[in-house]
Order: structure tokens, then C-alpha cells, then sequence
């Protein structure tokens, strides 16, 4: 009878049949594009071990959220919001083809890490989509994408280099946008 998806099968995956109630209120609006579900996947995973009394490490509370969004709700969903919520922090996180990932913290001064928040900026624009529906317009066909995808992935590492080095953070922007740009080519959904 349960009608939000992902609070079904999470009771059902962690077999709690006892009575409860479930509130979440999230800053974020759903569909926003910013991970919102996945942050919700893993912060219901932790409070309901938390009632078993249970204490799960981030890699269980990443791998299990993955778990739950991908295998039991059937969602094309992909892996690094789960892990950013579940370890938090600026990390550097690296997916292996069969799966596992590894998670690199990065290390800033804190004047550094106040200078990069001052050149942030988020907007709402008020786009709503789900993240399902638009990693389903290319992820059957990434092979065709893999010049973009290794674009992007080379980008990380010049991303830390910015931050670590002290560099400009304007080149830390162009970089952003540079990869907004390579992540847009991939699907017109994006």
C-alpha cells in the first residue's frame, strides 16, 4: 500500500514490517537534477539501520542505495550520487568496470576551499526532469559516446590540479563549463 517507491522497497529490502511513519523534507525540489533522490536513497537506508540499530559504513550505504535505485526500482540511474552522499565531502571517485569504485578525499586549505565557494553559484531554473528518463537517451549507446565520456573523465584530474595548485579558479569555471558542455553533447535530454 505504500505509494513512494523507494520507502517500499527500501522497507521491503531491509524486511521492516513494523509500524512506522516516514517524513523527509528536502531543501532541494525533486527532479532538480542535483541528486536529490539518491541523497534521500541513502538517508532512508541509514535512518532505518539506525532503527535496527545498525551502523553501516559509506561503502554499504553507497553500494545499497545503488542497489535499491538500479536493481529494485529498475531506474537507468547512474552510481556517483549515491557515493558522494554516502561518503560527503569533495572527493575524487573513480568507477572500475566491474563495479566497485574507489573514493580519493581531497584535501584543501580552507582558504582554498572558501575561495572555490566564492566563485559558485546554483540556480533553480525550474527544469524538472528525471534523472532515469534522461540518462535513458544515451546510455544504450555509450560506446558512440566514449570520446566525450573519456573528455570527461580526463577533466577530473585537471580539476584537481587547478584546486591542488592554487591555480586561477577561473580555469576551475572553464573547466565546469567545458564539461557541461562535453555532458550536453551526449544526449539532448542532458
Amino acid at each position: 500500500e505504500i505509494r513512494h517507491p523507494c520507502v517500499r522497497e527500501v522497507l521491503r529490502y531491509l524486511e521492516l514490517e513494523r509500524g512506522m511513519e516516514v517524513h523527509h523534507v528536502g531543501d532541494l525540489p525533486a527532479r532538480s537534477g542535483m541528486g536529490s533522490s539518491s541523497s534521500f536513497t541513502v538517508g532512508l537506508l541509514n535512518a532505518l539501520y539506525a532503527l535496527k540499530g545498525e551502523m553501516p559504513g559509506n561503502h554499504r550505504l553507497a553500494t545499497e542505495s545503488m542497489y535499491v535505485e538500479q536493481e529494485l526500482l529498475k531506474e537507468t540511474v547512474g552510481s556517483q550520487d549515491q557515493v558522494q552522499t554516502a561518503y560527503g565531502g569533495l572527493n575524487q571517485i573513480s568507477f572500475t568496470p566491474d563495479g566497485e569504485f574507489t573514493v580519493r578525499p581531497i584535501t584543501l586549505s580552507r582558504q582554498r576551499i572558501e575561495e572555490l565557494s566564492s566563485h559558485l553559484m546554483l540556480f533553480y531554473t525550474g527544469i524538472e526532469r528525471t534523472a532515469s528518463d534522461v540518462a535513458g537517451g544515451y546510455v544504450n549507446d555509450l560506446r558512440s559516446r566514449e570520446p566525450q565520456l573519456r573528455m570527461i573523465t580526463e577533466m577530473v584530474g585537471e580539476a584537481i590540479a587547478i584546486l591542488d595548485r592554487g591555480r586561477d579558479m577561473s580555469e576551475f569555471g572553464r573547466l565546469l563549463h567545458e564539461g557541461w558542455e562535453a555532458k550536453r553533447s551526449l544526449s539532448a535530454d542532458v
